[in-house]
């Protein structure tokens, strides 16, 4: 529930049926979209989400899962991108900071193991898309900018775009084809009146 405020940075969990479950007051504002995840694989979900300066897990009681709040190596530019590349509840974490990273964590709030941050030349707002094209994964964003990037699960840079977007663009469109040549990247330039 979002409020004006210092309300902001409440987070209240509400019945179907109106009646406050629980309450929790934040140090921060949430910034990203609210996600459900399931960490311990029991059917019992717990609620993903991030601020300025921390990513958040509190399950259903209102209790964090232990190693949250998570503090991030520095403030959060862009929300959580949550992935789990094989559809088996393996997520994994992205998020860009102010340092011009992109980190990755799993679900239980480490680094994961094999990933090098992967550094970019401005700040990245933009969340994480993510492709599979034949046996080759796609982690791709855009900087504020325009400069476009395309990386792998370790982190790892795999083309080097000699194209930009617009300045601070605020969504990217990942066309996923059947080959590197006919997947496209979709944007609106809203200056120009132009789908891109």
């Amino acid at each position: 529930v979002s409020l004006p405020g210092n309300e902001q940075k409440t987070i209240y969990l509400i019945s179907s049926t109106g009646n406050l479950i629980w309450k929790n007051k934040l140090s921060e504002p949430i910034k990203s979209k609210i996600y459900t995840v399931d960490i311990f694989r029991n059917g019992k979900l717990q609620l993903l989400f991030n601020t300025k300066n921390h990513i958040h897990l509190i399950d259903r009681n209102g209790n964090y899962v232990q190693g949250y709040p998570l503090k991030t190596p520095n403030s959060i530019t862009s929300n959580i991108t949550l992935l789990d590349y094989d559809n088996n509840k393996d997520y994994r974490i992205f998020i860009a900071c102010s340092d011009k990273k992109i980190y990755n964590f799993s679900l239980y709030g480490i680094k994961t193991e094999g990933f090098v941050p992967f550094k970019t030349t401005d700040i990245v707002e933009l969340p994480i898309s993510y492709v599979k094209i034949g046996l080759s994964d796609y982690l791709i964003t855009a900087d504020i900018s325009g400069k476009i990037y395309a990386f792998s699960r370790k982190g790892l840079g795999r083309i080097d775009f000699k194209n930009k977007t617009i300045q601070d663009l605020n969504h990217l469109l990942v066309l996923e084809g059947t080959n590197i040549e006919n997947t496209k990247l979709i944007y609106v330039d809203d200056k120009n009146n132009l789908l891109s």
